[in-house]
């Protein structure tokens, strides 16, 4: 989330909740360091790759098999409007 502190505090107020008063971003990875995701990016790392359109995307499928399946089952209109449509 690039707008965390405004999406939180406004979950928040949603849910009927306060936010704490000294709101931190967590720097490391929040998928750990083992299983599937090992050694994924942190929060600089990913708002430098995510918060870049070009590279969004590369690389997001790799393997064929979920593009196929992608393209077969997912809505195309609500993908496409999110810039997720596999080419």
């Amino acid at each position: 989330m690039f707008h965390a502190e405004e999406t939180v505090s406004k979950v928040c107020t949603c849910g009927g909740g306060t936010m704490r008063p000294k709101f931190r971003y967590v720097e490391d990875s929040a998928k750990g360091q083992t299983g599937p995701h090992a050694g994924s990016a942190g929060f600089l790392a990913s708002l430098v790759t995510y918060g870049n359109s070009t590279l969004r995307n590369k690389d997001i499928l790799k393997d064929s098999r979920d593009a196929d399946y992608a393209r077969a089952t997912f809505d195309k209109i609500l993908m496409d409007t999110f810039g997720y449509l596999p080419e």
